[in-house]
């Protein structure tokens, strides 16, 4: 039996030091890309 895999990629935002994303916890920066693949389409 052939197994399926997904694979997807996603990126987190970047911004610089002090600068729009500051006030933004990383954790939170990271939990945007963890829950886009389901949300793209095929």
């Amino acid at each position: 039996m052939r197994e399926a895999v997904i694979v997807t990629a996603g990126r987190s935002p970047v911004g610089k030091r002090d600068g729009g994303l500051a006030g933004v916890h990383p954790a939170d920066l990271s939990a945007l890309v963890l829950r886009a693949p389901p949300e793209r389409p095929a």
